[in-house]
């Protein structure tokens, strides 16, 4: 599947206007999501030269908890969020996660 297509499943207005990150923050989409847990695929000039399999980041793992004011995430969702790497996993995990749009209002 293509990712830069459009996806009538996602709940993000991908047509709004986003601006940059925030300073220590990314963005990304939405690869996988079952509700509790999944994955966001890191934007591409934005992956860690530091990730496990050394070729950078490119997927986070993501959790209910982390997702800001428990706003409802769908597969294909442009989000923004911080990256933060757990001794115990091999993988990131994306904290302070919010719709990419909502970070964007919000800064």
């Amino acid at each position: 599947e293509d990712e830069d297509e459009d996806d009538d499943e996602s709940s993000v207005d991908d047509d709004a206007a986003v601006a940059p990150p925030a300073p220590g923050r990314v963005v990304g989409r939405v690869r996988k999501w079952d509700g509790h847990k999944g994955w966001i695929r890191v934007d591409g000039a934005q992956r860690q030269k530091d990730a496990p399999d050394g070729r950078g980041n490119q997927e986070a793992f993501l959790e209910r908890k982390q997702v800001r004011g428990g706003v409802a995430l769908r597969d294909g969702d442009r989000v923004e969020f911080t990256l933060t790497k757990a001794a115990r996993f091999k993988n990131f995990t994306a904290v302070d996660v919010a719709p990419a749009a909502a970070a964007a209002a919000a800064a």
